[in-house]
């Protein structure tokens, strides 16, 4: 699930890799299980996306 979802969610953040702060490899990397979702960028994320602090980081854990 972890996957999918990540994928579904992070790739299209690549095209506006600036407005979040995390770079398109990153995103490629935590969507490609080639490294974990950290802290820093999941508050990134969660603040660009509108969501609960800690959102991307319980995906991790699951």
């Amino acid at each position: 699930m972890r996957a999918k979802y990540f994928e579904r969610v992070l790739k299209p953040v690549q095209l506006e890799a600036d407005a979040v702060a995390v770079s398109p490899d990153r995103t490629d990397d935590i969507v490609d299980g080639k490294c974990e979702m950290t802290s820093d960028v999941s508050i990134l994320l969660t603040r660009y996306f509108g969501l609960s602090e800690g959102f991307f980081m319980g995906l991790e854990n699951e």
